[in-house]
């Protein structure tokens, strides 16, 4: 009977790491871009179509005019509907952990502008919170858990502060666009 020597050829280690970095690296670019979103917001222009870019640069003057300390204002690029999708530009406006994303866009005959607000994902403490409800079952270890990075009251007072500010810019910009196009402001009763 003839032997036959069995070889079996396994990845090395270096081919281990290339795969563990390269899919890190994968997370990290889809992962950078995620919001807990709290809140959205839409206005749509019916019949009319105007320059996004436009819009984006106005509003970001806006924005520089308040002198808001801790903002960074920067394009970002969302699927339209799937990975591999179209992308859409969106206008980022962060301050610390407040962000809003802002989209203008042609639809059909119009156009409209929307905003996403929300906080940048907490993954080290929603991981933290996971492994102690799975391991850990001292309630001390739980509340010092929850309370990581809690705002003081301040921190909540300038992020109101942030957050009215840019939703008034925005309103600020649309206004602009409407006088610009002539378009009607509606009475109150009208909305």
């Amino acid at each position: 009977m003839k032997s036959v020597l069995l070889y079996i050829d396994f990845p090395s280690e270096l081919e281990y790491l290339f795969v563990l970095v390269f899919i890190i690296i994968l997370v990290a670019i889809f992962w950078r871009k995620r919001v807990n979103v709290s809140t959205n917001w839409l206005h749509a222009f019916v019949d009319y179509q105007f320059s996004t870019q436009d819009f984006y640069t106005k509003l970001g003057e806006l924005i520089a005019k308040r002198e808001m300390p801790n903002v960074s204002i920067s394009r970002i690029n969302y699927a339209t509907s799937h990975l591999i999708s179209e992308r859409r530009e969106y206008l980022r406006i962060a301050r610390k952990d407040s962000i809003f994303d802002i989209c203008v866009a042609p639809f059909g005959t119009g156009s409209f502008v929307s905003y996403w607000y929300g906080e940048p994902r907490k993954t080290l403490k929603q991981l933290m919170r996971r492994v102690a409800t799975t391991y850990i079952r001292n309630p001390d270890v739980h509340q010092i858990i929850d309370n990581f990075n809690n705002k003081t009251r301040y921190q909540y007072d300038t992020d109101s502060v942030f957050q009215v500010w840019v939703k008034d810019c925005i309103n600020e910009a649309i206004e602009e666009v409407k006088t610009n196009k002539g378009i009607r402001t509606p009475l109150t009763n009208e909305q």
